[in-house]
């Protein structure tokens, strides 16, 4: 079986105001991208309790399949679902799901390979999928066998094990980890720099909160850092300068870095829902520069867009800032050791619709709240007339969310100025 080698550059500038990034070369082994599920999957193999299916002298292991497809990542289990789809395998939607059309298609395509007797061993289901990921039609995979250039059923453990150090990532995820892993390096020094070079002195609240963010954000770049190199190897920094002129100008958009950054997970009070929010910068139809904080639930079959929230410029520091009021709020509950049922608005606006809730006010509030168990979280409340919906979050999400935003604003505050500035203005700054 062949090789295939896609190798990109990213060069990523996150952020107005912060320091341009190095050029990053990276490699990623799409051929061998599926090989090392194994080394992941529980252990153990197929055994005569698995459901197998079949026709004729072929059969297949059906829940080793399954299992090994559920153990994707979102983003190859669609890809897997799109091969198959443009192949003319799989004709129901992407949803990255494992149902009957997933599972019809990958027999299909496993049959007209000749692969299905492969599909009884945690290798090879791992060879099969590997295949789809690559591209290769039923046709290139037997011919490529019949050539001696893939390995046999019987080889495939061995190959796995010979794999087990590519990369286990698509390059689509290759992308996200790069520019997340940026974005924590480039977020972390700038709350270094706050801490080390702030123009005012910081009282003791302000720098605690300022190294919680620190820790929270070297946390966060380590485990991306380990993630990126275990999945893609070690980088590659191949020049020293940069191959196009001003390479290192180009940025990530406000809208592209709500897929960078990781989603802030909610949970639904007496419930067991959970979901995922982001924000982002975006301008109004007026030319009005808002943000606006979404509420998904990633697993939802239709709809996953549960709520919005719009923050607009006038507001979203206030809100940044009571994200921070709670965090300092669960420090005193902390050190005094208080456990009692407890909640405080940290603020509400628009302030005029919030001293009356009847129809047609609308406001958002952020509320502290404190359990009887000596537990802190805060909540995020949209209340629509007498109505209200809130969304709860822990307060290192919360305080995770504090960082996005802080950080979003800057990115929107910079692409509003830069697509609203005048000509008599680029004349004044080109002296």
């Amino acid at each position: 079986m062949r090789n295939v080698v896609v190798s990109f550059v990213l060069i990523l500038t996150l952020g107005a105001g912060l320091p341009a990034q190095a050029q990053v070369r990276i490699n990623v082994n799409v051929a061998n991208v599926l090989s090392a599920i194994a080394a992941q999957s529980a252990s153990g193999t197929s055994s005569s309790s698995n459901t197998k299916s079949g026709s004729g002298t072929s059969s297949y292991d059906q829940s080793l399949t399954a299992k090994t497809f559920r153990g994707l990542s979102k983003d190859l289990r669609l890809e897997v679902q799109l091969k198959l789809k443009n192949m003319g395998f799989y004709t129901s939607s992407l949803d990255g799901a494992w149902g009957p059309g997933t599972r019809g298609a990958v027999e299909q395509y496993a049959r007209e390979a000749d692969k299905l007797s492969m599909l009884v061993s945690e290798a090879g289901v791992t060879e099969v999928f590997r295949l789809i990921v690559e591209g290769i039609s039923p046709v290139e995979a037997r011919e490529a066998a019949d050539a001696g250039l893939n390995v046999s059923a019987n080889d495939t453990d061995a190959q796995a094990a010979k794999s087990n150090t590519d990369p286990l990532i698509s390059s689509a995820e290759a992308r996200v980890l790069i520019q997340r892993n940026e974005l924590y390096a480039r977020m972390l020094e700038y709350y270094q720099d706050q801490i080390e070079n702030s123009d005012v002195e910081l009282d003791a609240a302000d720098l605690k909160l300022l190294n919680r963010k620190v820790e929270l954000m070297s946390k966060e770049y380590s485990d991306m850092e380990a993630n990126l190199l275990q999945s893609t190897g070690a980088k590659d920094y191949k020049y020293l300068t940069n191959i196009y002129p001003e390479m290192t100008e180009w940025r990530t958009s406000g809208f592209k870095l709500t897929e960078v950054f990781p989603r802030v997970p909610f949970f639904v009070r007496g419930t067991k829902e959970i979901g995922e929010t982001f924000l982002r910068p975006f301008v109004t139809d007026i030319g009005a520069l808002v943000y606006q904080l979404d509420f998904i639930d990633p697993d939802a079959q239709s709809i996953s867009l549960r709520d919005s929230f719009t923050i607009s410029t006038e507001h979203v520091g206030d809100f940044l800032e009571a994200l921070h009021t709670t965090q300092r709020w669960a420090d005193i509950a902390r050190e005094r050791g208080l456990a009692r049922a407890y909640e405080k608005s940290a603020i509400c606006f628009p302030e005029v619709d919030c001293a009356s809730k009847v129809q047609g006010n609308t406001s958002v509030e952020v509320v502290f709240v404190l359990d009887q168990n000596g537990f802190s979280n805060i909540r995020l409340v949209r209340n629509k007339g007498s109505f209200s919906e809130d969304y709860s979050f822990s307060m290192e999400s919360g305080l995770l969310l504090a960082c996005y935003i802080e950080y979003m604003v800057q990115v929107g505050e910079s692409e509003f100025l830069a697509g609203s500035i005048s000509d008599e203005e680029l004349d004044d700054l080109f002296q």
